[in-house]
């Protein structure tokens, strides 16, 4: 089986920022209107995230819509946590607001000029994960 992990398998939209024994942390990027690779997260992981609310739809592996976002104004910027279980296959396209300065989507090397906002997953490399697929 190829390795599904999303730093290997979506290797443009993620950048390993620090990893020890027990955390990695991933700097995530998503381009406006561009689709991810299909990647799968196989640990217990907590989003930090700074700016807007992300517009983007996830599809699953066999097509299915899994998610989507709201659209919010560029004004409603705010630091938000959350907690993630291990996820399957998926891939996530972003909408237009992605481009906006307020976004939470600066990949810290590649970030357009001007981006204020980030997005990303601590992953817990040393706890025992419930999916038996990892």
């Amino acid at each position: 089986m190829p390795n599904l992990d999303a730093d290997i398998a979506a290797p443009n939209n993620r950048k390993v920022t620090t990893k020890s024994e027990t955390l990695r942390i991933l700097d995530v990027y998503d381009g406006m209107g561009e689709w991810e690779d299909f990647h799968a997260h196989p640990r217990y992981s907590i989003f930090l995230q700074w700016g807007i609310p992300m517009v983007d739809v996830d599809h699953g592996d066999e097509g299915s819509v899994l998610s989507g976002g709201e659209a919010g104004a560029e004004e409603d910027v705010s630091f938000t946590v959350y907690y993630a279980l291990p996820q399957w296959l998926h891939a996530v396209i972003n909408g237009d607001t992605m481009n906006l300065t307020t976004a939470p989507n600066c990949l810290l090397e590649i970030a357009p000029e001007g981006c204020g906002g980030f997005f990303f997953r601590a992953e817990f490399l040393g706890a025992q994960s419930a999916c038996d697929w990892c």
